[in-house]
């Protein structure tokens, strides 16, 4: 017996022992709790040592494999026991989310109580706790752990009921678990791990053992790869086809099992033969690849391609029977490793774009060196499978000449191999090919004949004939996920150009409905960017501002854009292929929050919710300081599955004040895996869809008698109508989840709720959480605003109620102010953005940038920074002397200002530029108004026919951020942004406005006499001033005798104008300029001669209440 053989030997004695060491403990812990931990760190060993413990076992084990969407334990494992129990084997998933309604499931089950505000922190309360099950399981074996998405929550859970599984499960309970699991169960459960005695079973693998396995798992890796071709790299592929792994093989060791083996082997001082070595580096360099660690994967796969291109050439000096036949032969290889490295340089490509062009002819070079190399191996099949990336470098590279014979190359191919997939891209590479050449009939046959394909591939599938292509079914899934866009996309533009935009819209509407961005973040923006362009040709300038705005969030997501302009931020998305199993990343914070101050203050808040004595949080700061921004991009994912203390947090954010209570609901369902109240539908979680029965409801209880008390007022014994929201929040609490309530932009909640009796239900609401343990209230409000808090002051005041939160409201330990950033911070923000976005400035352009944005205080606006910074990238200024050419920062936002007003589409230019011009004074001021005081304006300077514009305009410049909405009552307003804008606009648009005035008078000077136009400029004035007075009546709240005046005034005021206006010079009013002055969206009719003729002056039919 050689001396290797012996460590072999050792792990098979070291594996028997414990082998019988887990029978052993399993046999003396019959009918009683006992917790058994197992180390294992490859699922292969798992299953053969499992297979044994069931030979060696007097009675069989029950076994179940924890879902990746598991969030805690004990409540999986005993739906898991009671689907048994009833005789289904279904899995736990399918009867519902598992979060809380299984836990009420548990409580009604075991007749307890609901559960109360202020139970301890560490075990559940058992005071009630039900007999155990009656037919338990002789042992339960749990897997998966290693798997499990939030196994941190799992963990910290589970060590806070442990005391409900030792009286629940009179079972044996055996948990495998691997070195990572271990260690954290180590860290987060100690408490848990203390009850298996601090015991470990473990199991191993012998060196040689592992060897060969990586030998194995490398061979089949190749396999895969060259069975399935350019469809093996997809983006996310694994997500797509995660339930396939051992079809195509390549996952058959996790990448963690990887990671175990090379550190065993790596301490055990053994060598690699050179041909495992290859492979591993081929193995390496993808995983490196995959996590944007591109040079260590340039460098793996040129060391992994060196050893195969010897290695062939080697092979083929040797005759075939003096070779070891090793499959996939080292050309097929060497071909493959080509290619890999072919789709480095595409990454690169879109990792660097200032090198964009270069990086796309390495990656064709590369491709092509591939299929001469298969071509070499006489393997034309594999030739057909790896053209396409061939024809996309082509493509990006507008090689026009090249792609058509290419694709007509590659049609041939894949009709003689039957790959109906790949002769529908072959058709569109054609389209584009046609397009390029403005064939527009060709260009839309070509993707015609694509999309029949795809259709009729589709039917033959349903249908059951067998098409011997065992891959064809995940062919038709990555075509529509990936590729539908495009084709629809390639017809729109060819729908277009043959002037049906019509059809094109419906296309690229179809494509945008059906993409999915983070699949290919760069053909979706290209189909907005279409999309917008239509909808604004067709006069649909909503439609293509709506467009234009998401399209810019997601370019800036992306890292495509630095600067978004007015629009609030997002997190940021990465575009990095992933490799198979692994899991898309958590969405970062957003570059702006990381660079600057905002990290700070992302973490001071994240600190403020795991304080027990703080319940409540105010950020305040003024208009564009960013304070959506920083709950949007910055606290919510840095509270996304996060432990406070021993708790998870559960952010929910709500912008939206119309229907809170409802809105609220679905949120915090849709948190906790519960389907909408109002949809019944499945809601989808992560991704992963639940249902539930319409029993599984009934734990949303109405409120106990403690409860109702606390909520009821003084004059009602009813529960409150938040009672189920409390309910909900109590589910979440009890599931060890810590609910953080953010309410964003809650000035709007005041003006959309005006009566104090549709504000009380909030604040009852409030006042309810804030008695709640382990939750959090987070309100972000503009500072000028603050003051409307304090009427939760008074009314807590009124009620009796003595909690701090509300009773100091506006004290500094409740609020949290959010002021603009220092210049150091800007110059951060600035050099971080623009680095990610690869538009790199000048260091000395920066310093005057933030030199020239610095206001009196030293100070840098979020939302000017943002402002400018876009229009820099619009023009392309990186130096210095660029920017004192185009710049300053005025003209860069004057320039920027005429963008915004083209968006308002060309026959809403004028109005657009009529409002900027009303927004400000000749003092050089910018005074607030509403869209009353803007109409009547208007009208003033006879401009009335722009009236039914003001919607669009306002929308635009509010969105584009030109303007501020300032939530008032009784009705909103407006303001200009930038102070050094009032003189351009009024230099500017006066002149616009000026010659729109004298064209308007001019038309209806002729029509009507020059008394009654004297009469009406009087008539138009009182109507303001009686406007004026009706608002400071509405604001004292007198509704009555409101009434009564607007009533009087609005008699007496057509009284006069009947005692005034003969019948002949009433028709001629009509006739001219009067009928104008009706805000309407569409100009109404000339009346009859002999139709009444009431007069209007400005006033709808319709007003809302507080306007005449």
């Amino acid at each position: 017996m050689s001396t290797t053989e012996h460590p072999q030997l050792d792990v098979q004695v070291e594996n028997e022992r414990s082998l019988d060491t887990l029978v052993r403990a399993i046999t003396l812990s019959q009918h009683q709790f006992a917790l058994i931990l197992v180390r294992c760190n490859y699922t292969k060993l798992r299953e053969r040592m499992v297979e044994q413990l069931k030979e060696r076992c007097p009675f069989p084990i029950q076994e179940y494999t924890l879902p990746e969407s598991t969030t805690t334990l004990y409540t999986r494992i005993r739906t898991k026991l009671e689907d048994n129990e009833q005789g289904g084997e279904a899995d736990a998933e399918s009867r519902g989310s598992e979060g809380a309604v299984e836990a009420e499931r548990e409580r009604i089950a075991n007749n307890q109580p609901p559960t109360t505000n202020h139970q301890p922190n560490s075990t559940l309360n058992t005071q009630h706790s039900s007999p155990p099950l009656c037919q338990p399981p002789n042992a339960l074996m749990i897997f998966g752990l290693e798997s499990v998405t939030a196994l941190d929550q799992v963990l910290v859970a589970t060590n806070l009921v442990r005391e409900e599984l030792s009286k629940k499960f009179p079972f044996p309970l055996v948990l495998w678990m691997n070195d990572r699991v271990l260690a954290k169960l180590d860290r987060l459960a100690p408490d848990l791990k203390s009850w298996a005695g601090n015991t470990v079973i473990p199991f191993d693998v012998a060196i040689d053992a592992l060897l060969e396995g990586l030998r194995q798992h490398t061979d089949r890796l190749f396999t895969s790869i060259l069975e399935a071709g350019d469809e093996q790299f997809l983006p996310n592929w694994a997500q797509l086809q995660q339930g396939n792994a051992s079809l195509w093989g390549t996952n058959s060791l996790r990448r963690t099992e990887l990671e175990f083996a090379f550190d065993r082997i790596l301490t055990s001082g053994q060598a690699l033969d050179p041909a495992l070595q290859a492979s591993l580096d081929f193995l390496l360099a993808q995983d490196a690849h995959a996590h944007g660690e591109l040079e260590t994967a340039r460098t793996c796969y040129e060391h992994s391609l060196a050893f195969w291109r010897e290695e062939s050439k080697r092979q083929q000096a040797q005759k075939l029977s003096e070779t070891f036949v090793l499959l996939p032969s080292a050309i097929e290889r060497a071909a493959c490793v080509l290619v890999y490295l072919g789709l480095w340089w595409r990454s690169q490509a879109m990792q660097q774009r200032t090198t964009y062009t270069n990086a796309c002819q390495q990656a064709r070079n590369y491709f092509r060196r591939g299929l001469q190399v298969f071509e070499q191996a006489n393997r034309q099949d594999l030739v057909a499978r790896f053209i396409i990336p061939q024809a996309e470098a082509l493509q990006k590279l507008q090689q026009w000449h090249e792609l058509e014979a290419l694709a007509k190359h590659a049609l041939v191919l894949h009709k003689l191999y039957a790959d109906p997939v790949r002769q529908a891209r072959d058709h569109g590479f054609l389209a584009e090919v046609a397009l390029a050449r403005s064939d527009w009939t060709e260009a839309k046959q070509q993707v015609e004949t694509a999309l029949q394909i795809l259709t009729t591939t589709a039917a033959t599938l349903e249908n059951g004939v067998d098409t011997h292509n065992v891959h064809l079914e995940y062919s038709l899934e990555v075509a529509r996920r990936y590729h539908q866009g495009w084709y629809l996309l390639l017809l729109a533009k060819a729908e277009e150009k043959l002037e049906h935009v019509e059809t094109a819209i419906a296309h690229l509407e179809t494509a945008q409905n059906q993409a999915y961005p983070p699949d290919d973040p760069q053909l979706y923006i290209e189909i907005l960017r279409k999309l917008r362009d239509l909808y604004f040709q067709q006069g649909r300038y909503h439609e293509a501002f709506q467009t234009k705005q998401t399209r810019r969030s997601l370019e800036h997501q992306y890292g495509f854009r630095a600067f978004i302009g007015a629009l609030r931020l997002e997190p940021q998305q990465s575009l990095l292929t992933l490799i198979p199993g692994q899991r898309p990343p958590e969405a970062p914070l957003a570059q702006e929050i990381k660079a600057s101050g905002r990290q700070q203050d992302v973490n001071r808040l994240v600190v403020r919710m795991g304080r027990n004595d703080i319940k409540l949080t105010v950020i305040h700061g003024p208009s564009g300081v960013g304070k959506s921004s920083i709950v949007n991009a910055g606290l919510v994912p840095a509270l996304h599955d996060r432990l406070i203390g021993d708790r998870i947090a559960l952010p929910i954010l709500l912008d939206i004040y119309t229907d809170w209570q409802t809105a609220l609901e679905e949120k915090l369902a849709i948190a906790m895996g519960q389907p909408s109240s109002n949809s019944g539908q499945p809601s989808a979680v992560s991704g992963q869809s639940s249902a539930i029965s319409q029993p599984s409801l009934a734990p949303l209880r109405e409120a106990s008698p403690e409860d109702s008390a606390l909520l009821d007022t003084q004059t009602s014994k009813l529960p409150s109508p938040t009672s189920s929201l409390i309910a909900q929040l109590r589910q979440a609490t009890s599931l060890n989840f810590t609910p953080v309530l953010i309410f964003d932009q809650f000035e709007e909640f005041f003006f959309v709720h005006e009566p104090l009796q549709q504000r009380r239900p909030f604040y009852e609401f409030l006042r309810d959480c804030l008695n709640l343990d382990f939750v959090k209230v987070v309100l972000t409000l503009r500072e000028d605003y603050l003051h409307y808090l304090l009427e939760f002051q008074r009314l807590a005041s009124r009620d009796g109620i003595n909690l701090d939160s509300i009773n100091d409201i506006l004290g500094k330990d409740v609020r949290y102010p959010l002021g603009d950033f220092s210049p150091a911070d800007a110059r951060s923000i600035i050099k971080s953005l623009t680095d990610r976005a690869q538009f790199y400035l000048d260091d000395a352009l920066v310093d005057a940038l933030v030199s020239d944005l610095a206001d009196e205080l030293g100070e840098v606006r979020a939302i000017e920074l943002q402002a400018v910074g876009a229009e820099l990238q619009a023009e392309g200024i990186t130096t210095l002397e660029d920017y004192r050419q185009k710049g300053p920062k005025e003209k860069l936002v004057a320039r920027s200002l005429e963008n915004i007003i083209e968006d308002c589409g060309p026959e809403n230019e004028d109005a657009a530029r009529i409002v900027l011009f009303m927004l400000t004074n000749e003092n050089g001021t910018r005074p607030l108004k509403s869209r009353d005081d803007l109409e009547t304006d208007l009208v003033d300077l006879g401009l009335t026919a722009e009236i039914n514009k003001l919607d669009l305009v306002l929308e635009v410049l509010v969105g584009s951020g030109l303007l501020f909405l300032v939530p008032e009552n009784p009705a909103n307003r407006y303001q200009l942004v930038h102070d050094y804008l009032v003189s351009f606009i009024r230099q500017q648009q006066g002149e616009t406005v000026a010659d729109l005035e004298r064209r308007d008078r001019y038309e209806s000077a002729s029509l009507i006499p020059e008394p009654v136009v004297k009469r009406l400029i009087s008539l138009r004035q009182q109507n303001v001033f009686l406007k004026t007075k009706l608002k400071q009546l509405h604001a004292l709240r007198r509704v009555l005798p409101s009434l009564l005046v607007i009533v009087s005034l609005a008699l007496l005021l057509v009284v006069a104008v009947f005692g005034m206006t003969p019948p002949e010079v009433e028709q001629q009013v009509e006739i001219g300029s009067v009928y104008t002055f009706v805000k309407t969206s569409h100009q109404p009719p000339l009346p009859s001669q002999d139709a009444p003729k009431p007069i209007s002056f400005g006033l709808s039919t319709q007003e809302p209440e507080g306007r005449l």
